[in-house]
């Protein structure tokens, strides 16, 4: 929990440094930049992206980040029940990965199938939805706590690796040109809400959208 907004910082870091489409010489690349990065807490991306990950066609790579010491602390009325539940937080985290790497084979889905009663008709239809592919490529870093120097080297570790990246790929990491015709493209909308101006440099979609504004405001 205590790094559920990583995940917001890191978007910032490597989508904005190094989503370019032109390298340094302002030449067209021919190759993908930026990963597109999004994140969650402990358990809750199970339920969320975790199906993604495991049976998408599209392969997705991620890392687990895993802190082993809660932070809340172990207290000696409660020490037991507060180490056994981090432990169970820790073997989901590992089962993830595990998963994510050996999959489940069409014979292992089928025979479990069998085991839990299932007719041949049942199994045949059932197997293919079950199966994971495995193969599917995760980095599990592990810290025993977090504390200042734990999470600057976590930090520093994505900085670097983003500014290699754009070493590779030979773009500039440290301008972001891209958001900035969003910023001046606003005031002239903004001016257009306020004053109740009709546009006349607009596109019909843009102006559709902001007439349907208008009417809700009213």
């Amino acid at each position: 929990d205590s790094l559920a907004l990583l995940p917001q910082y890191l978007q910032q870091l490597v989508m904005e440094s190094n989503g370019k489409s032109v390298d340094r010489a302002g030449t067209d690349v021919s190759y993908n930049t930026s990963a597109i990065i999004w994140g969650d807490i402990g358990t809750n991306f199970q339920h969320a992206f975790g199906q993604h990950l495991h049976q998408s066609s599209t392969i997705t790579p991620c890392d687990f980040i895993l802190v082993i010491d809660s932070q809340e602390g172990y207290y000696p009325e409660t020490m037991i029940k507060a180490i056994e539940q981090q432990n169970l937080l820790i073997a989901n985290c590992l089962a993830q990965s595990k998963a994510l790497m050996e999959g489940k084979d069409v014979e292992s889905v089928k025979n479990k199938l069998y085991r839990d009663g299932y007719s041949d008709n049942k199994v045949s239809k059932l197997a293919p939805h079950m199966i994971l592919p495995g193969n599917r490529p995760s980095n599990t870093m592990i810290m025993k706590s977090i504390n200042p120097k734990s999470l600057g080297a976590l930090i520093a570790l994505y900085e670097h690796k983003t500014f290699c990246e754009g070493v590779i790929w030979n773009i500039n990491s440290f301008d972001q040109w891209g958001v900035e015709l969003g910023k001046t493209l606003s005031q002239d909308i903004f001016n257009i809400l306020t004053n109740q101006n009709e546009s006349q440099d607009n596109d019909q979609s843009t102006n559709n959208l902001i007439t349907v504004i208008r009417n809700f405001q009213k």
